[in-house]
Formats: structure tokens, sequence, C-alpha cells
């Protein structure tokens, strides 16, 4: 797996302006589709970042494109791709396999929001801690959206998934 991060604001308004032109027709319809700039800054950082990850690693014919559903996939080559953006910071990663990435912005969390999203040995880590409630709230979170964009799934019953079972890799 290969992967690069970026800020937002690290990328000129010019090279958002390039990297919008060479853009697939379903990738502009995905950005399009984006009510706030900021959005519109992160997906197409998310581009720019897939762009540099599969030059650096020789593969120069493909397409960027995004599925109905919203998910992002290679055309024109065999490796599987996967975006995450919070706030400023842009995450990108390509693998020969399936690959799910996320990162999140740490906040403050609500005990219902957890209740709704964990199951219970999940919830009994996350408690254990209270000074590191959301650190490990969102250490939980992010192998979940993780996982579901490996496997290439909508949010569903998120509370089904165990990660305190998963093999993690943390950048």
């Amino acid at each position: 797996m290969k992967l690069l991060f970026t800020k937002i604001t690290d990328i000129t308004q010019e090279q958002y302006t390039q990297i919008y032109i060479n853009l697939s027709p379903s990738r502009k319809a995905h950005i399009n589709r984006m009510k706030l700039p900021q959005d519109q800054m992160r997906s197409l950082a998310a581009s720019f970042l897939i762009e540099k990850l599969l030059k650096e690693n020789g593969y120069d014919n493909y397409t960027l494109s995004n599925k109905e559903s919203g998910m992002p996939y290679l055309e024109g080559c065999n490796l599987f791709v996967s975006i995450s953006h919070s706030a400023e910071g842009v995450v990108c990663a390509i693998s020969e396999t399936a690959v799910g990435i996320d990162i999140e912005k740490t906040k403050p969390v609500t005990e219902k929001f957890i209740n709704y999203v964990c199951n219970e040995k999940e919830m009994e880590y996350i408690f254990a801690e209270p000074s590191e409630l959301s650190q490990r709230f969102f250490a939980v979170w992010t192998a979940k959206e993780a996982y579901l964009k490996k496997q290439g799934l909508q949010l569903g019953d998120i509370r089904t998934i165990d990660t305190l079972s998963f093999k993690k890799q943390f950048y």
C-alpha cells in the first residue's frame, strides 16, 4: 500500500483549476454535486494525490472515476484506491488489494453517538479511559470507516463491525 497526505491549503488555486480540467466526467459530476467549496477542494486535493501516487509508481494510463454510490475507483490499472478527508486534511491510498483508509479530526463526541456506533466491547474500551474518550472513539470510528471502504460497503449497521479484532495499521 502507498499513501499520501496533504492539507487543502497546500494546493494553489491554479493547481485546483488544472486538476479540475483533467478530471473524468464522473469525477467532475461527483465534485459538482458538492455544495460547499471546501468539500470540492478536498475532493480535488484527493484527485491530485491519487495522480501523484500513480505517477510516482509508474502508472500513466488510468482514470479516477466515481461509482454512482460515490465510491472512487481506478480505470486503466489493476489498483484499488481509497480516499478520506476531514477538516483541512486529505489522505489517499492505492494498493494491489482492496484498501480502506480514513482520517478524522478529533473532537468531542456524545455518549449517545458512541452507543449508536459502537458494540459493547468497543464501548468498554472507549469508556475505560475517560481522559482519552475522544481519541479512543475516533480510533474505533476510523477503523470502521476504513473497513467499510475496503469492503465497498455503505454505513448500514455499523455496530456489527468489531474493530477490536482487526489487525490495524496506523500512520
